[in-house]
């Protein structure tokens, strides 16, 4: 079965998973195809959502926690050259996006799923929205603004890729956690907890080098999230991204307010 764009077909499958083992079996398989013949498809999950929001049930009753999940999807977005999308149209799925940090390899490139509780109308033409316009046009932003607008009785579509996500984490964290109360604060506590069997460092000394790591910490968690060892070419594509979120942080960092 394929999908007609306009201009070219694209393969569509359909794999039926009423257990947990075989949807591990579906997403091995992918990984080999992908790893083997170069595949980057997008990922399109139809079932339900826990209630509290930390997984999938499958047709048998079992469970796929995020935590289980994340990992896999992200060796598959390795192996895709970071290009995995994942729709994931279930109950409560906005909560994957715990699953994405900017400290460790992100798990997909861009992520879709309603934030709440969906009935089987809206999980039916959401989806169809979104690929309508992502096939016609090309473009997955155009694709999840369409998406955003549509209502859902409780909530909305959520939709973030690997680029938002990280910005918006770092900067945040920067706001929350970096300013010049907010180190003395973490200096004195780690000067408090250091072992009584090495050498003890002082409490400006220790602010000194919480100072120094986030002159260095969007640089080294950039590297970490987009995977810039094993996928240079994420140096380049990203590059952007990078300057733009070193150019917040030194923002923040450098306001005569934050410094107070």
């Amino acid at each position: 079965m394929s999908v007609g764009t306009g201009q070219v077909h694209i393969p569509l499958e359909i794999h039926d998973c009423p257990s947990a083992g075989s949807l591990r079996d579906v997403l091995s398989k992918l990984i080999l195809e992908a790893q083997e013949h170069g595949h980057s498809p997008i990922l399109h999950f139809e079932c339900h959502g826990s209630a509290n929001g930390d997984g999938l049930f499958l047709a048998n009753g079992e469970k796929m926690p995020w935590t289980e999940l994340a990992p896999i999807l992200a060796n598959l977005n390795f192996l895709t050259k970071f290009n995995l999308q994942v729709f994931l149209a279930a109950c409560n799925a906005f909560y994957f996006i715990e699953e994405m940090s900017a400290i460790q390899p992100s798990p997909v490139y861009a992520v879709i799923a309603p934030s709440d509780e969906v009935n089987p109308g809206e999980v039916m033409s959401g989806p169809r929205i979104y690929y309508r316009t992502l096939f016609e046009s090309g473009n997955a932003g155009l694709a999840l603004q369409r998406l955003k607008l549509e209502k859902l009785s409780i909530g909305n579509w959520f939709g973030k890729t690997a680029e938002e996500w990280f910005e918006d984490v770092v900067v945040g964290y920067v706001k929350s956690h970096c300013s010049t109360k907010d180190i003395a604060e973490r200096a004195r506590l780690l000067y408090q907890t250091q072992p009584s069997t090495m050498s003890r460092k002082s409490v400006g000394a220790l602010k000194r080098g919480l100072r120094h790591e986030h002159n260095d910490f969007v640089q080294k968690y950039f590297q970490e999230c987009f995977q810039t060892a094993k996928i240079p070419a994420n140096l380049d594509r990203f590059k952007g991204l990078r300057k733009r979120v070193e150019l917040k942080v030194k923002d923040i960092l450098t306001s005569p307010a934050f410094r107070r």
